[in-house]
C-alpha cells in the first residue's frame, strides 16, 4: 500500500492486511512410511511426522520429528523410516505348499503354490502393516498316477487305479499266474517324474509264471484229450472216445481262471427215457445218458417213508443197446398240513389231518355270521386261502353297563360301548407250541366316533399296531371300543374317559422265539404312537388332516402259551399278570383286608386284582386302559 506524508506532518494511507503463509502440503503418506499431521499449516505453526503403522526406525535414531513451517516452507529432520519385516509364522505350511516369501517387508507380496505332486491355484499373500501376511491358503488336491506302468512284466497286474501322489500302491500276479520262486512281490510309489514333468508310478517288476490249468477237464468216457499240464493261455485237443460219435476234434484254451475254455465235441450216448411217479419231485431224472445216475426225491409235502433212492441209465438185460433207468421206486406219501390253521373263537373247520395238496372248509362259529370259505394245504405245509370274514350276530346278547360307584352321579350318562371288530386275520399261526400275546391300549384321537367308522382309519390303525409289534397283521385281531362318559359331582370318583377316547384291545399270535422279544421289551406308548401315526400318513388322502391320534397308554397284559391243550400265561415283559385270566385268591387271613369285591370298591382306591373282560363296566373299561385313578 502507498502512503502520502502530508502538510500536517502525518502518513496518510491504508495498511495492508497481512496473513502468515501457508506452507505447502507433505507428499507423504503411508506407503512411503509415514504419518504425519502437517496438513493446512501456515507460517509459524508445527507438526509431527512419524513413521507409520509397519515402518519403523533404525536402533538410535527417532521415531518422530518436529517440522516448522516457515517463509520458505517446512524446516526440520524429517525421521528414518524403513518398513518392519514379516514374521513366516503367518504364512501357510505343509508338504502340499511351496512357499517363498522370506525376507518381505511391509507392502510387499509373493505368491504362495501348490508344491510339485499337487494341483491348484496359486495364491496371493501380502505383508500388512501388523507384521504378518494376509491372503487365502491355496487349496491344493495330491494329482493322480496314470494307470500305466512302464516295465512291468508278463502275467504282472497291480491295484494301482486312482493312486495319488506320495501314495504307494502293490504289485501282483495276474490271474492265472503265479510269483516265481526268486521273485517278490513289489511296491509301486506314485512320485513326481522331473523327466516328464508329472507324477508316474515307480518301482520294481515281479517275476509271475503262467499256472497249469485245473478246472473244466473233458471227462466222461465219452471224450479223450492230451490237455495234462496246459497253463494259461496254452491250447489242447479233445475228441470222441472209441465208443461214442460225434463231431470233429476241437481245440480247448487254459484261461487266466484256470478253467479250460472252448466248446468240446458233440459225442453222442443213448439216453434214457424219464419215469414219473406220484408226489416225486419232476425234473431230476430227465435226459440222463448212459452211464449217467440221479438220486430220487419227493415233492416239498411229501415224505420218503423208503428215503432217497438211485436210479441208473443202463443197458437192459438180454442186448440189443436199448437202455432205461433202472433203480427202485421211492415212497412218497403226503405230509399233513401244520401252520396256518384257522385259530379263531369266530371260526369253526374242518382241517385237522389235511394233508398237501387236499382242502378244508372254513365256517363262521354260532355267534357270528359270514361266508364260508376254503383253505388248501400247500407244499411248504401251510394253509392257503381267505379266511370268511365274520360278524358278531345281531342278537348276541351284550351285559348292561354297570359301576357301583357312580350311584350319586346328578345328570351323569353312561352310554353303553360300542364295538367294531376288525376283520380278524388273513392267516394265523397253529404251531405245535403256539404264543398268543395280548394287550391294551387307550388312545386320544380327533373325532373319535368317525375314526371308529371309518374303513380306512381302522387299516391304518392295525397296520400301525402290526409295526409297533413287529408282526405281519395277517397275525394281529383288533377291536376298538368307544366309550364316551360323562363326569358326575365332585362326591364321586372322576372317569378319565371323553368323548376322544378309543379303547383298543389286540392279541396276536406268533411263534415263541418272536414273542421272547416282546416279552423282554414290550413296545412303549411312544412307539405305538409313532406306528399308527406313520401307518396313517401312509395311507394318504386326507386321512392324515382329518385324525391326530395321541396314545395315553399301552400294556402287554399276557403272553400264554398253548402246549398239547394246557395253557400256561405270564405277564408280558414282567410287567403286569394276563387281565383274561383270573389272578389267585389270596390267602385267607389277607383277603378281608384286601375286600376282593370289584369294581365297586375301586372308588376307595384299593387293588383288588384285575377284572374280567367280561365285566363292561365304565369303571372296568378305565382300569383295563390304564386311565383309571387307581392305576396312577
Amino acid at each position: 500500500e502507498t502512503f502520502t506524508c502530508t502538510a500536517t506532518g502525518e502518513f496518510q494511507g491504508t495498511a495492508p492486511a497481512c496473513e502468515p503463509s501457508p506452507c505447502a502440503t507433505l507428499g507423504l503418506d503411508s506407503s512411503d512410511g509415514y504419518s504425519h499431521d502437517c496438513s493446512g499449516n501456515v507460517n509459524g505453526d508445527s507438526c509431527i511426522v512419524a513413521c507409520a503403522d509397519g515402518f519403523s526406525a533404525p536402533n538410535g535414531t527417532s521415531a518422530a520429528a518436529i517440522l516448522e513451517c516457515g517463509a520458505s516452507g517446512y524446516t526440520g529432520s524429517m525421521p528414518t523410516c524403513e518398513p518392519t519385516p514379516c514374521s513366516s509364522v503367518s504364512l501357510p505350511t505343509g508338504l502340499d505348499l511351496e512357499v517363498n516369501c522370506t525376507g518381505l517387508t511391509t507392502g510387499e507380496s509373493c505368491m504362495v503354490s501348490c508344491a510339485q505332486g499337487y494341483s491348484g491355484a496359486a495364491a496371493n499373500f501380502t505383508c500388512t502393516s501388523l507384521g504378518d501376511f494376509s491372503g487365502q491358503r491355496p487349496i491344493c488336491t495330491p494329482q493322480t498316477c496314470d494307470d500305466l506302468v512302464q516295465g512291468l512284466l508278463e502275467g504282472v497286474t497291480h491295484d494301482c487305479s486312482g493312486v495319488r501322489f506320495g501314495s504307494k500302491c502293490g504289485t501282483s500276479c495276474a490271474a492265472g499266474h503265479s510269483l516265481a520262486a526268486n521273485s517278490a512281490l513289489t511296491e509301486l510309489h506314485c512320485l513326481w517324474d522331473a523327466a516328464v514333468g508329472q507324477v508316474t508310478l515307480q518301482g520294481a517288476s515281479p517275476v509271475c509264471e503262467p499256472d497249469p490249468c485245473v478246472d473244466n477237464f473233458p471227462s466222461g468216457e465219452s471224450f479223450q484229450h492230451d490237455c495234462a499240464g496246459v497253463t494259461t493261455t496254452g491250447v489242447c485237443t479233445v475228441q470222441c472216445a472209441p465208443g461214442y460219435e460225434g463231431s470233429s476234434p476241437q481245440n480247448l484254451s487254459c484261461a487266466a481262471s484256470g478253467v479250460l475254455e472252448g466248446d468240446t465235441p458233440n459225442c453222442t450216448a443213448r439216453t434214457c427215457a424219464a419215469r414219473h411217479l406220484p408226489g416225486m419231485q419232476q425234473g431230476i431224472c430227465q435226459d440222463l445218458s448212459f452211464g449217467d445216475s440221479c438220486f430220487t426225491t419227493c415233492e416239498d409235502g411229501y415224505d420218503a417213508s423208503s428215503g432217497v433212492q438211485q436210479w441208473t441209465c443202463d443197458l437192459l438185460p438180454g442186448g440189443g443197446g436199448s437202455v432205461e433207468l433202472q433203480g427202485s421206486d421211492p415212497d412218497c406219501q403226503p405230509l399233513p398240513c401244520l401252520d396256518n390253521s384257522p385259530v379263531s373263537a369266530q371260526f369253526q373247520d374242518n382241517c385237522a389231518g389235511v394233508t398237501t395238496g387236499s382242502s378244508c372248509d372254513v365256517v363262521c362259529t354260532s355267534d357270528y355270521v359270514g361266508s364260508p370259505s376254503n383253505l388248501t394245504c400247500g407244499a411248504d405245509r401251510a394253509f392257503y386261502g381267505s379266511l370268511p370274514v365274520c360278524q358278531p350276530r345281531s342278537d348276541f346278547p351284550v351285559p348292561e353297563v354297570e359301576d357301583a360307584n357312580v350311584s350319586n352321579m346328578s345328570n351323569a350318562t353312561l352310554i353303553q360301548e360300542e364295538e367294531f371288530v376288525l376283520n380278524l386275520t388273513d392267516f394265523v399261526l397253529n404251531l405245535t407250541d403256539t404264543i398268543e400275546v395280548r394287550g391294551l391300549l387307550s388312545l386320544n384321537v380327533t373325532d373319535a366316533e368317525a375314526f371308529m367308522n371309518d374303513p380306512e382309519a381302522l387299516a391304518a390303525l392295525k397296520d400301525g399296531l402290526a409295526a409297533a409289534i413287529k408282526v405281519n397283521p395277517a397275525y394281529l385281531t383288533v377291536t376298538v371300543s368307544l366309550t364316551p362318559f360323562t363326569v358326575g359331582n365332585a362326591n364321586s370318583r372322576r372317569l378319565a374317559s371323553e368323548s376322544s377316547a378309543l379303547y383298543i384291545s389286540y392279541t396276536v399270535i406268533m411263534k415263541k422265539s418272536e414273542a421272547a422279544g416282546l416279552e423282554a421289551n414290550p413296545p412303549s406308548a411312544t412307539a405305538f404312537e409313532a406306528a399308527i401315526s406313520a401307518a396313517i400318513v401312509s395311507k394318504g388322502g386326507s386321512l392324515a388332516s382329518k385324525y391326530s391320534v395321541s396314545v395315553m397308554s399301552a400294556t402287554v397284559f399276557s403272553i400264554s402259551v398253548v402246549d398239547d391243550g394246557n395253557q400256561f400265561s405270564g405277564g408280558g415283559g414282567g410287567a403286569v399278570p394276563d387281565p383274561w385270566s383270573c389272578p389267585p385268591p389270596p390267602p385267607a387271613a389277607d383277603a378281608a383286608d384286601i375286600g376282593m369285591d370289584g369294581p365297586a370298591v375301586w372308588g376307595a382306591g384299593i387293588d383288588p386284582g384285575w377284572a374280567s373282560l367280561e365285566d363292561r363296566s365304565a369303571a372296568a373299561a378305565e382300569w383295563r386302559t390304564h386311565v383309571a385313578l387307581e392305576r396312577k
